[in-house]
């Protein structure tokens, strides 16, 4: 029986180890939490922060691991490192900090001449002050390494918001672990997503493009994907080519990858890459649904040494759409199970639960729940997202400070 190591066991991850279940697979989970959603699949389980390498190269020395494998942006590092030290697919070293450090991305897109924003790095709240002022009224800052769209928040009107600007650097240090920050040009379009996967051939197949409605400034995260884009053939084209060049320029040789952009007029350029796939049960569930392939298991076979080939397939349309809750305390939920009977629903959950304080959203962290769907047409998936969120009913009652 082969054995594999999956670092980050959370709910996202769950199908990652139900298709290692299925494979057959030993499976040895690590997780920062005790007891996460992926623990019940494991056949041995570690609590450990999934950035302490050395640690974990401990653990996958101990079982005598044949692959070792992530979902989870923080732990891509970790993988490469155990690669490199067992001698097992996976990405290099390199390649793994090019797609989890923000600056070494930026610097990595300059030196192939992909346009992205204008950027700088700042060590200190006074230096990312200075180069707020540098690039105007509007702008973003970031961690240089963090996850889940914490720490990042966007600048309007800096010259009238100072006290918000101070504000907004103070959370990306937080949020940063190598506690240095990006300050970086406000780019304004269409924002997409490209999936992927890099089989054998070391091409990378394109599972998917999807055109993404955001959060209400100053936030910047995911509220809803629609599968695929509708930007027309140019735009899609450009899309295409500016990710096939990413995927070489950054040297990913295998794998998933993830990869957002922002379009201005035709004009395509990058906003963040990741070497692993889409969260929220998009590569999961979704795209499984949408191209009758299952992602996962080319995945894991390509993390145990075999060759594998992305088939043919046609990808119908599908949506991600996230529930948001008003704020207050939850006083009744009713409807999930009629959401989930609605055919062509794929599945639906909620974070919440009767009880619960519900706060401003700020980050990923504040969705209350999500809904994927798949269809033959754009429209329809849209409609049975709809019907879906219709049959949901969450009552909430007003909490007094």
């Amino acid at each position: 029986m082969e054995t594999i190591l999956i670092i980050g066991a959370g709910y996202w991850h769950t199908p990652l180890f139900e298709r290692a279940k299925k494979l057959g697979l030993k499976i040895i989970g690590v997780d920062l939490t005790p007891d996460p959603p992926g623990r019940s699949m494991t056949d041995a389980f570690y609590a450990s922060d999934v950035r302490d390498q050395v640690k974990i190269l401990e653990i996958a020395k101990s079982h005598s691991i044949d692959a070792v494998v992530t979902g989870v942006d923080l732990a891509v590092p970790t993988v490469a490192y155990l690669a490199n030290e067992l001698d097992l697919p996976g990405p290099t070293v390199e390649v793994a900090k090019g797609v989890t450090n923000k600056l070494q991305m930026r610097l990595n897109c300059e030196r192939l001449g992909l346009k992205g924003p204008k950027f700088y790095s700042a060590e200190n709240p006074k230096q990312a002050m200075e180069m707020g002022r540098i690039l105007g009224s509007q702008f973003i800052v970031k961690p240089e390494d963090s996850f889940g769209s914490r720490g990042v928040s966007v600048i309007l009107n800096a010259e009238e918001n100072q006290s918000l600007v101070k504000e907004a650097i103070d959370n990306a240090f937080k949020a940063s672990f190598s506690k240095r920050i990006l300050v970086e040009e406000f780019m304004q379009g269409v924002e997409c997503s490209v999936e992927g996967f890099v089989d054998s051939s070391g091409e990378l197949k394109i599972l998917g493009i999807s055109e993404k409605r955001k959060s209400l400034l100053p936030h910047r995260f995911d509220l809803e994907l629609t599968y695929p884009c509708d930007l027309g053939n140019t735009i899609e084209n450009n899309i295409r080519a500016y990710a096939h060049k990413l995927q070489k320029g950054f040297k990913i040789e295998s794998g998933l990858v993830h990869i957002e952009l922002m379009i201005t007029q035709e004009e395509v350029r990058l906003i963040e890459i990741a070497g692993r796939g889409c969260g929220a049960f998009v590569i999961g569930k979704l795209l499984p649904a949408m191209t009758g392939i299952e992602i996962y298991d080319l995945f894991l076979r390509q993390a145990l040494g075999h060759e594998v080939t992305m088939p043919p397939f046609e990808t119908q349309p599908g949506i991600l759409k996230f529930l948001m809750a008003p704020k207050g305390r939850v006083k009744s939920i009713t409807g999930l199970d009629k959401m989930k009977e609605i055919p062509g629903i794929i599945d639906a959950g909620l974070f919440i639960k009767t009880g619960d304080l519900v706060n401003s959203a700020h980050d990923t962290s504040g969705r209350a729940g999500y809904i994927l769907g798949c269809a033959k047409s754009r429209a329809r998936v849209s409609t049975l997202i709809k019907l879906a969120e219709d049959e949901l009913r969450i009552e909430m009652e007003p909490v007094h400070e």
